[in-house]
Formats: structure tokens, C-alpha cells, sequence
């Protein structure tokens, strides 16, 4: 596999303030394919992008890519994937991958 997502977990803030952003999110995408990420304003998109590409970290869970754990890497700029956000779409999923 490509790229692996596995229980990724973000929040923001603590207490009565917490806002989980992702909640155990669960996807792979295969070399080649094409991959959508949909969502509303707020639903965590450009957060699950920024963890991926690792400028940011997830409370828990992780992110591999060519089945190495992207928080052992380096550097990630090698690998190559398609990700594309079309806001003007409804929701049904948070990630959809095209062969």
C-alpha cells in the first residue's frame, strides 16, 4: 500500500473546549490512484493534510507511506501521490480514492 491512514486522531483545545477534529480516521490509497478528499468548512481536511505531509501531528494513529511510519522519515518529499479537494461536492464520505 502506497499510503496508509490508520486511527488518526486530532483535537483542539482541552476540557469543555475540546474539539475532536478527526476521530479515528481509516483509508489507503494504492500507487497510482487518484484520491478526493470532500468535506464542509471545518471538517478537518486541511488538518488530515497537514498531518500527512507532516507539518503537523496527530494525537494518535499513523500515517505510512510505502509502509514506512511517516514520524521515522525524514523526509517525505519523494513519494508522489494525487490528492484532490473539491469543495462544491456534497459530503457522503471523507475520503474517496479513484483507480
Amino acid at each position: 500500500m502506497f499510503l496508509t491512514v490508520k486511527d488518526l486522531k486530532k483535537s483542539y483545545g482541552s476540557g469543555s473546549t475540546k474539539v475532536e477534529v478527526l476521530k479515528e480516521i481509516n483509508f489507503e490509497v494504492m500507487k497510482g490512484e487518484i484520491c478526493v478528499l470532500l468535506g464542509p468548512s471545518g471538517s478537518g481536511k486541511s488538518t488530515l493534510l497537514n498531518i500527512i505531509g507532516g507539518i503537523d501531528d496527530a494525537d494518535s494513529g499513523y500515517v505510512s507511506i510505502n509502509n514506512e511510519k511517516t514520524n521515522a522519515m525524514i523526509t517525505i518529499s519523494t513519494y508522489k501521490s494525487t490528492i484532490i479537494i473539491d469543495l462544491s461536492l456534497p459530503i457522503s464520505s471523507p475520503v474517496k480514492c479513484i483507480a
